[in-house]
């Protein structure tokens, strides 16, 4: 029954990182959030794949501890309304 369970891991792995990355790419495009943050998800699923190469015990903490960090720091952006953009909508003159 395991069997199952080990060879599903590089698919959700896989999923895991490619999410991470193209949620990082989009908070770079909009520019909603500080960009530290969309960097910051982009290059820590590559990090952690690294630290699970140098031969880490236990990968999925390896892969998912750079990550966690990140939605951490980003948490408490979001949390402590620190680091928002303020924009305010275009006006549009109504006659």
């Amino acid at each position: 029954m395991t069997t199952g369970c080990h060879t599903a891991q590089p698919f959700c792995k896989s999923l895991y990182v490619i999410g991470s990355v193209l949620l990082g790419i989009s908070i770079l495009r909009t520019t909603a959030l500080p960009r530290w943050s969309g960097w910051t998800l982009i290059i820590a699923p590559t990090l952690g794949i690294v630290l699970g190469l140098w031969q880490v015990k236990h990968l999925p903490s390896a892969l998912v501890l750079p990550v966690g960090l990140g939605w951490m720091l980003l948490g408490f952006v979001l949390w402590s309304g620190r680091d928002t953009l303020a924009r305010q909508p275009a006006r549009v003159n109504q006659r």
